[in-house]
C-alpha cells in the first residue's frame, strides 16, 4: 500500500510501514515533508510524532546506519546460544539481546540415539552444544562442570570429549553458567517428546484380517519377524526386530494414515520422509509408496520453490520456399491404437501444413524414421528444423 501511495517520490523509500526521507538541506526537507504528510492524510493516514525522526543528519534504518558519509552496517550485536539436555533429547536456542529485551532466532531439538541415552550428565550436556553450535556465540549452560571443561588439559578427556571440545573452541566461543530457573526455553525444548498418535492394539487387530501379515512368517528375508506383546492382555503385534529396535509391520489399511502423520509434521523431502518412517516401521515396497505420496502432497507443491531456466525467445530467418521451415514434437502416451500411443507431429510454417504420425515409442531412432517416412519422403528435406 505505502509504494502505491509515495512509490514515485524520488526522494522517498518505503519499507512496511516505516518512511525514509532524504534531502539535499534543511528547506529541501520541509518541502518534501510536506509533500509526503500531504498524501498520507489524503490518504486517511497518520503518523505517531513519538516514532519520528526530522531534520536527522543520520538515521538507523533496516540494520543500516545512513549518514551523508554513506550506508554501514550497524555494529553487530551479541548472540547467545542457550542449550541443555535431558535423558531423552537436547534442545538449544539462540537469542538477540536489544534494549535489554530477549529475542528468539533459532530453535533446535533432537532426540537422543540409543547410545547417547547412556551417556554421562556432561557428555548429554557437551552433546547439546557441540549439535547446536555454528558461530561465535556466548554459551550459556546449566551443567557447571561444562564451563571448566575447556580448560582442562586434553589428557582428561576421551577421545570423543576431546573432538566435540576442539570443534566446540574452534568457533571461539565463551561459555557461562546460568541458573537452571533461568533456561525454561532450551529445557522444554530438550524434554520434547512427539507422540504420532497411534492405536498399536488396532494395528495389531488389523494385521490378523491382513493376508500379508501371514505371508511375512514364512518368507525368506534378513528380516527378523518377531510377536512382541503389547498392552496388558496378552495381546501381540508382528514386528521386525533385525535393527535392535522393534518395527511394526504396518498392514495396508494403515500405512496412508501413518505416513500423512510423520511427513505432516514438517513435510520433508520423499528420502527423508521414508527414513524416519523406516526407522519405526516396515512393510514391504515401503519406500516405494512413500515417495509417491510425497509427491502427491499438496501442501509441498504449493510450497515448493521451482528454480527453472528460462531461455529467451528464438529468432528464426523468415522461410525462403514452402517447406523449408519445419516445427517437430512429440505427444502422447495416449490410449493405445494398433500398436501405437505417441504422435511425431510436424507443422510446416509458412503453410501451416500438419502432420501426425503414429509412434510406438519416442526413442531418438523411432523419431528419425518418423520425420524420414511421414515428412522427408514426402515433402523433401526442410532447410530449418524447430
Amino acid at each position: 500500500m505505502m509504494d502505491g501511495i509515495l512509490g514515485d517520490l524520488p526522494f522517498c523509500a518505503c519499507y512496511v510501514d516505516d518512511i525514509l526521507i532524504f534531502s539535499g538541506d534543511p528547506n529541501e526537507h520541509l518541502q518534501h515533508l510536506r509533500v509526503v504528510l500531504k498524501r498520507l492524510h489524503n490518504n486517511g493516514l497518520v503518523v505517531r510524532q513519538d516514532k519520528c525522526q526530522f531534520g536527522a543528519t543520520s538515521v538507523e534504518f533496516l540494520g543500516h546506519k545512513i549518514s551523508p558519509t554513506g550506508v554501514s552496517p550497524l555494529p553487530s550485536i551479541p548472540l547467545t546460544l542457550t542449550t541443555d539436555a535431558s535423558s531423552i533429547a537436547v534442545g538449544a536456542v539462540v537469542e538477540q539481546t536489544i534494549r535489554g529485551k530477549t529475542h528468539p532466532l533459532f530453535f533446535f531439538s533432537r532426540k537422543l540415539r540409543q547410545a547417547e541415552v547412556r551417556y554421562s550428565t556432561f557428555d548429554r550436556e557437551l552433546l547439546a552444544v557441540y549439535l547446536a553450535v555454528s558461530s561465535a556465540f556466548t554459551i550459556l549452560t546449566d551443567h557447571q562442570p561444562l564451563v571448566h571443561a575447556f580448560s582442562k588439559p586434553g589428557d582428561a578427556w576421551s577421545d570423543r570429549q576431546q573432538r566435540q571440545l576442539s570443534s566446540i573452541a574452534e568457533f571461539g566461543c565463551s561459555i557461562k553458567y546460568t541458573p537452571g530457573s533461568m533456561n525454561p526455553v532450551a529445557d522444554a525444548l530438550s524434554r520434547v517428546e512427539i507422540n504420532l498418535g497411534i492405536d498399536y492394539n488396532e494395528v495389531a487387530a488389523a494385521q490378523k484380517d491382513d493376508p500379508e501379515t501371514t505371508e511375512y512368517h514364512t518368507a525368506i528375508t534378513s528380516l527378523q519377524w518377531k510377536d512382541v506383546h503389547i498392552g496388558g492382555e496378552g495381546r501381540t503385534i508382528l514386528c521386525d526386530v533385525s535393527t535392535g529396535r522393534p518395527r511394526p509391520l504396518i498392514p495396508k489399511s494403515f500405512r496412508r494414515k501413518i505416513f500423512n502423520l510423520i511427513h505432516g509434521l514438517s513435510h520433508p523431502s520423499g528420502r527423508t520422509t521414508a527414513r524416519l518412517m523406516k526407522d519405526k516401521f516396515i512393510w514391504h515396497g515401503m519406500n516405494k509408496d512413500i515417495k509417491q505420496w510425497a509427491r502427491c502432497c499438496v501442501a509441498c507443491q504449493m510450497s515448493k520453490v521451482s528454480r527453472h531456466t528460462e531461455s529467451g525467445t528464438g529468432e528464426f530467418r523468415q522461410p525462403m520456399r514452402r517447406f523449408g521451415h519445419l516445427h517437430v514434437d512429440v505427444v502422447g502416451p495416449l490410449p493405445p491404437s494398433d500398436g501405437a500411443q505417441y504422435l511425431f507431429t510436424a507443422t510446416e510454417r509458412s503453410t501451416r501444413w500438419p502432420e501426425a504420425i503414429p509412434m510406438q515409442h519416442t526413442t531418438a531412432r523411432d523419431c528419425a524414421e518418423a520425420l524420414l517416412h511421414g515428412w522427408i519422403s514426402r515433402f523433401g528435406v526442410p532447410d530449418d528444423i524447430i
